[in-house]
Parts: structure tokens; sequence; C-alpha cells
């Protein structure tokens, strides 16, 4: 089910800005993934928390810790936009970066000329950052748009996804919902370039590497 967070999530970060140069960040990001059967019932409730990182280039980095007091990764979420615009998972104990065939390709820059006046209006304050409230869509088949939830950009991280909120329907019926947030938010220093490689000796040592918190 671990799977249905993250490639879901990519929608949004597909979605991420273009810019010259990024303000580094690193946080955590504290989500939590509930799934509702199609009569309404909850059928799996996970809670998870990632390292975040984003460097200078663009590119973003989810880490998963293993929960047996040794905090060190188990797999990570690679959006690769410095370098080969792909999507990988990295899997730390064995090295592996596993193409997931998703462009990392943003789909367009964002500034503060792509906010409408009224979400200009609707701003919030998210663990002390100023955010931009905007609605999430969802594209249908016959080409009409769903309201699906809301997200919550920092203009001074270059919009950088601070919170999101929002419900999705599967297939089958089931209901996908989702929140997200970015916590202990650290700016402009640059992560460890070796925590975006995708060779299998860096991953490996980006695992035994890892910060012990």
């Amino acid at each position: 089910m671990r799977a249905i967070g993250w490639l879901l999530s990519l929608m949004m970060l597909a979605a991420a800005p273009v810019f010259g140069q990024w303000v580094p960040l690193s946080g955590t990001q504290v989500s939590t993934v509930q799934v509702l059967s199609a009569d309404g019932k909850v059928t799996s409730h996970r809670a998870e928390k990632d390292r975040y990182f984003r460097n200078s280039s663009g590119s973003i980095l989810f880490q998963h810790v293993a929960d047996d007091g040794t905090n060190l990764p188990k797999s990570g979420l690679l959006l690769d936009h410095g370098k080969s615009s792909k999507t990988y998972t990295l899997d730390y104990e064995h090295g592996a970066a596993v193409d997931r065939h998703r462009p990392a390709k943003p789909l367009a820059p964002k500034s503060w000329t792509d906010v409408t006046p009224a979400q200009q209006k609707e701003q919030e304050t998210v663990d002390g950052v100023r955010c931009v409230v905007a609605p999430i869509y969802a594209a249908n088949a016959n080409g009409t748009k769903t309201l699906i939830g809301r997200i919550w950009t920092a203009p001074e991280y270059n919009f950088a996804q601070i919170k999101e909120d929002s419900t999705r329907t599967l297939a089958d019926g089931r209901q996908v919902h989702i929140t997200r947030e970015l916590k202990d938010i650290s700016a402009g220093s640059e992560p460890d370039p070796a925590l975006f490689a995708t060779d299998a000796a860096s991953i490996r040592q980006a695992r035994t590497a890892a910060p012990r918190r």
C-alpha cells in the first residue's frame, strides 16, 4: 500500500516549478494514507515519516527509514529533476535504483504570476511558513476535472509543497485519503550530492552514512 501513496504523490510533484537555482531544503514529511472501500469503510490506515531533501538543482528525495530503532533508510523515492528527469525507487539494502518510467520533468515554471488573485488572497501559515493555498484537480477520461483537495505551497521556498489534503478515487471505487505536511524545515544548506546518485556504490554508502536520529 505504500506504493499507492508514493505513486499518487507524483501527480503533484511532477508539476513542481522550474528555477535556475532552487532553495535547498531538508526536513521531515509526515503523512497519513487512509484507504476506504466503495461503501465508505476504512480498510487500512498508515502513518509514516520520510526524510525530505531538495537540492539546488530541484531534485527531490524522500527516504523511508526503518522502524527498528536504527533509523537507517530502507527505501527512497527520487525525482531527478537535475539530471535524468526520471523518477527512481531506491533500494538501499541492495544498492539498486529502479526506473519507475514516470518522467520527473516539471510541467511549467511556477511563480507569483501563476497564482490567481483568489489564491493570493487565500494564504495561510503552516508551522510558521507562509503558504499559498490552491485546489488540486484530477483529470477525468472525458476531459473534465474533479476537485480532489487542496495544496499549500511556500513562495519563499520556490513554492515547495508544505501541506496536502486530498482524496482520490481509484478505478475499483476505493478512495485514498492522503494528508502530508513538511515539518522541521531547514533551508539554504546543500544536501550531500551522494544522496541523489543512482549508482550502486553511492546508494549503499548513503545507507551506512545516514544520520541516526
